[in-house]
């Protein structure tokens, strides 16, 4: 049984810092559970902090597995920066990858923090998906891409017409939805990898919503005036105008400005309301009784000691 400390909880509660401090206090390290924190070159909108890489990295199965000091505090954060932004990040990979690094931190006997918003991750890991992977066949995936929306649909009828009727009407008009199925359907898969048992102790904030809301707000305007723009800038000028990675909250906004549809004043507003958003489905996410998370909720500013208590006491 391999025990790991989850910070869970939604955006802007200060889990990163406590991670750090927890890791401190313990000569840990911390795995990066944020889903858009993987992509290079997506820090600011992302609140990916200060990383630099340290030299710690680590080989699982012949792939590299970089390193980062977090926040310049001596503390070696992993899963950060592995994709290029017009890369797709699996459910799948990061629990593969997650499972490798807490075996290996197991047998040096290294406290691992796992800390992010990203709920699905995060589950994944407490509850153990049963998940495979799809054997990626690029080159039927750059076919298919050529592919107008009447030829995506017409083929995935052709051959998975039960996938195509159970779409609804929105997954049905979205090309890059029926490509994976496709995929889906003429690919085959892979084995999962063995499965480790996870024992884990999540750790949440307490927070008063609307001083929450206030706090995402000033968030936003910090990260425009730290240079958002100027990044979402640098990413297209890359190339990556169009990639996956840049539709999500914070860059489809700036992408917008930079289109002059949108005026700066309503991409900062719509900046913060997309965070506000999202902060409240991570809260649904993680309190919904359904989920059966036994959440040890705490004020991260004042109950710094009674956190580190109860983290001892699991660890050890």
């Amino acid at each position: 049984m391999i025990k790991t400390v989850i910070i869970a909880g939604p955006t802007a509660t200060g889990k990163t810092d406590l991670a750090i401090e927890l890791a401190k206090q313990t000569n840990g390290v911390i795995i990066n559970a944020d889903s858009r924190q993987v992509y290079k070159g997506m820090d600011i909108g992302t609140n990916k902090g200060v990383i630099t890489e340290n030299g710690k990295d680590i080989d699982i199965k012949g792939q590299s597995i970089k390193g980062f000091d977090l926040e310049n505090s001596g503390i070696t954060g992993y899963l950060f920066n592995i994709l290029n932004p017009d890369q797709a990040m699996d459910l799948f990979t990061f629990q593969q990858l997650t499972y490798e690094l807490l075996e290996y931190f197991d047998k040096q006997q290294v406290p691992v923090f796992l800390t992010g918003g990203t709920g699905l991750y995060l589950d994944a890991i407490v509850k153990g998906y049963e998940l495979s992977q799809t054997n990626k066949d690029l080159k039927l995936r750059q076919d298919l891409s050529t592919l107008e929306l009447s030829s995506l649909q017409q083929k995935l009828s052709n051959i998975n017409s039960k996938a195509y009727l159970s779409l609804n009407n929105s997954d049905r008009n979205n090309p890059r939805r029926l490509i994976r199925l496709i995929e889906k359907t003429l690919s085959p898969t892979l084995p999962f990898p063995s499965k480790i048992k996870i024992e884990s102790l999540i750790i949440y904030p307490s927070f008063e919503r609307e001083a929450l809301y206030e706090k995402i707000n000033k968030r936003v305007e910090l990260m425009i005036e730290s240079g958002l723009i100027e990044e979402v800038k640098r990413l297209r000028q890359a190339g990556f105008k169009d990639a996956i990675a840049l539709q999500g909250m914070g860059y489809s906004e700036v992408n917008a400005y930079l289109d002059d549809k949108l005026s700066l004043d309503d991409c900062a507003k719509l900046i913060k309301t997309a965070h506000r958003n999202y902060a409240k489905r991570q809260i649904t996410w993680f309190e919904a009784p359904g989920r059966s998370y036994e959440l040890n909720k705490f004020d991260f500013n004042k109950d710094i000691n009674k956190i580190i208590k109860t983290v001892n006491s699991f660890l050890n």
